[in-house]
């Protein structure tokens, strides 16, 4: 499968104990196939600065996906019934997160489909949010 342009559609949403939030990201990206794994690679702008933008590429294999986000060290680890430790930058340095994948669905094939991902992330063991990304890939 080439890399031709997909459209992809993000939406992330997580709970904290102060309220709840909700993130959008509608683009053109990338979507292919190798060695047996599906990959997904778009932009996030910054909404504050056009010009800024880091690159996100999920490697997704069977029931586990790792998404980088590549212009920073932030790496995700999302396997469905297992915790991971994760590095995570933030504007006051890196922090390591636990990652708790409860829930993995993929509807994705060459044409595209959608990924859902339920989690919880967690600093020093303690619940800091739990979290959705749904992340829909249509071909252009």
């Amino acid at each position: 499968m080439n890399k031709e342009d997909f459209d992809i559609y993000v939406v992330g949403s997580q709970k904290f104990s102060e309220g709840d939030d909700t993130q959008e990201v509608q683009t053109v990206g990338q979507y292919y196939q190798k060695d047996g794994k599906r990959y997904i690679g778009y932009r996030e702008y910054d909404e504050e600065n056009p010009n800024d933008f880091h690159s996100v590429l999920i490697e997704i294999d069977g029931e586990k996906a790792v998404m980088n986000h590549e212009n920073t060290s932030t790496s995700l680890i999302l396997e469905k019934g297992k915790r991971y430790l994760c590095a995570y930058e933030t504007d006051y340095g890196m922090i390591q997160l636990g990652v708790f994948t409860r829930s993995f669905s993929s509807t994705l094939d060459d044409n595209g489909g959608e990924l859902q991902i339920h989690y919880t992330l967690d600093i020093d063991s303690k619940l800091s949010s739990t979290n959705e990304i749904k992340i829909r890939v249509k071909r252009r």
